[in-house]
C-alpha cells in the first residue's frame, strides 16, 4: 500500500499514514480504473480513498458513517482486520486517552520543525506531551 494522503475535512483530519486500514480491493483491481482503500482514525472516523489509476488524478478521500464504512468493508475483498475489531467502539481499545475531570479545549500551536521533532519522538502523544509539560510549570510556578 503506497498511497498517501492526508486531508482536512469538515474540521477533522484524515491521514493514511497514522491510521488503520481496514479493507481495500488493491489486489483484485489490477486492471481496474480505481482502487478503493477503507480507513479508520485512531479516533474511531471512518474513511475511504479511491486511487485513480490514471496518473494525473489526485486520489479521492471522502469521510463514511459507521453504518456506510462496514458495508464498504463488506464488498472490499482484502481484509486486514476481522468486522468486529475493525468496527469496534474506540473507548475500548487499549491506548485511549484518559478522561478529565472536565472538558478540554481543542487549541493550535505554532512550533519549529525541531520541536515537531522532539514532541513526535516521546513515548506518549503530542497533546500529552504538551499537557505533562504544562502541568509541571503550573505546579513549579502556580
Amino acid at each position: 500500500m503506497a498511497i498517501e494522503v492526508n486531508r482536512i475535512v469538515k474540521g477533522h483530519r484524515y491521514d493514511t499514514s497514522i491510521s488503520i486500514l481496514l479493507a481495500t480491493d488493491e489486489q483484485t483491481t489490477k486492471k481496474a480504473k480505481t482502487t478503493t482503500y477503507l480507513y479508520r482514525t485512531k479516533r474511531g472516523l471512518f474513511f475511504y480513498v479511491r486511487q485513480f489509476n490514471e496518473s494525473d488524478k489526485k486520489p479521492q478521500l471522502a469521510p463514511l458513517t459507521k453504518v456506510k464504512a462496514e458495508e464498504l468493508f463488506k464488498e472490499l475483498p482484502q481484509k486486514y482486520q476481522k468486522l468486529k475489531e475493525a468496527f469496534e467502539d474506540p473507548d475500548d481499545t487499549i491506548g485511549r486517552p484518559p478522561f478529565f475531570e472536565k472538558p478540554l479545549i481543542k487549541t493550535s500551536f505554532w512550533l519549529k520543525e525541531e520541536m515537531i521533532a522532539w514532541l513526535k519522538k516521546q513515548p506518549a502523544t503530542m497533546s500529552e506531551v504538551l499537557r505533562d509539560l504544562i502541568q509541571d510549570a503550573m505546579d513549579k510556578n502556580p
